[in-house]
């Protein structure tokens, strides 16, 4: 698929995973996201964008092992700027994305929509419904992507948010039920194979599903290459719209300047009749994957993995 690479990056030496520490076992709970609801209405956007880096950064400075983690991931799309100084805004945006998050929660959905100030790329979602398909919108672990639903509801399109269970079923609930807030469905699914039925059903009823497809959770997956390695990206994506015959568009949210968002939807990328179930599933993924790569390597800053993920 691609040329050999050169030199690829040494191993991280080992430590836990984020998710198994202390700050992450607390943090990263219904009750704390709750607190965080019930707060936001005293503090406003301003201080809770504030506090959401504050608190990254001072994780970012009491965990060198996740910061050099999070490096050596920026390392694949983007070496020049692959230093520990960038791997600390990743913390520190990610802060503000979740602050953020609460934020659109406590907002009218117009109010909201006005801190996107840059849309680009809306007719490849509007030649989706002038065909009378749905689709699927693959976005990464970029920016605020969550808020592209609220957005899109905007325009008229029904927006479904495909996700894994989190960590209890408490968190999984609470975030399904915020989500409504804005009018986005949840759609959550298993590691089997017969978890995707649900989305295709979205799908064949008109809904924009959108789905992350650069941390793959089950075993169809395809390596692709960056500009200093690989990393693997779901195939469930391509093989859900070649079944239901819809596109898939790649869609990025990102941060801009003075705490707005940019948000550009790519191309429709449909299946090819001339290929076999196979190559179509293939050459999606593979066309999707170069789309968000170029969104990734634009805001290396803003991609957000927190475990290694390079082959």
């Amino acid at each position: 698929m691609a040329a050999e690479l050169t030199a690829p990056p040494e191993p991280v030496a080992a430590a836990r995973a984020h998710t198994e520490r202390a700050f992450y076992k607390v943090g990263y709970t219904s009750h704390i996201f709750g607190l965080m609801d019930r707060l936001y209405p005293y503090v406003g956007r301003e201080i809770a964008l504030g506090l959401g880096r504050a608190i990254a950064g001072t994780y970012a400075q009491t965990h060198p092992g996740v910061v050099e983690v999070v490096r050596r991931n920026i390392e694949l799309i983007a070496p020049s700027q692959a230093t520990t100084e960038t791997a600390h805004r990743v913390f520190t945006e990610y802060g503000a994305t979740i602050a953020d998050y609460i934020a659109i929660g406590n907002m009218t959905p117009a109010d909201a929509a006005d801190l996107c100030v840059e849309r680009s790329g809306l007719e490849h979602l509007e030649e989706a419904r002038r065909r009378g398909t749905g689709a699927i919108l693959v976005t990464g672990h970029l920016g605020f992507f969550e808020f592209g639903s609220l957005l899109l509801r905007q325009y008229g399109f029904d927006v479904s948010i495909v996700t894994l269970s989190e960590p209890t079923e408490a968190l999984t609930r609470w975030r399904a039920e915020f989500r409504r807030r804005w009018g986005t469905e949840t759609i959550e699914i298993g590691r089997d194979a017969f978890s995707s039925l649900e989305v295709t059903r979205a799908v064949g009823n008109g809904r924009y599903t959108a789905m992350l497809v650069d941390r793959p959770f089950g075993p169809r997956a395809c390596e692709i290459p960056m500009g200093n390695g690989r990393a693997l990206f779901s195939e469930a994506p391509a093989m859900i719209a070649w079944i239901s015959g819809c596109p898939i568009i790649p869609v990025a949210i990102t941060r801009s300047g003075n705490d707005h968002y940019r948000m550009v939807a790519h191309p429709c990328i449909w299946s090819d009749p001339t290929l076999s179930r196979s190559e179509n599933i293939q050459t999606m993924t593979r066309r999707s994957a170069e789309a968000l790569i170029t969104e990734f390597e634009r805001a290396p800053e803003q991609w957000y993995h927190f475990i290694p993920i390079g082959r």
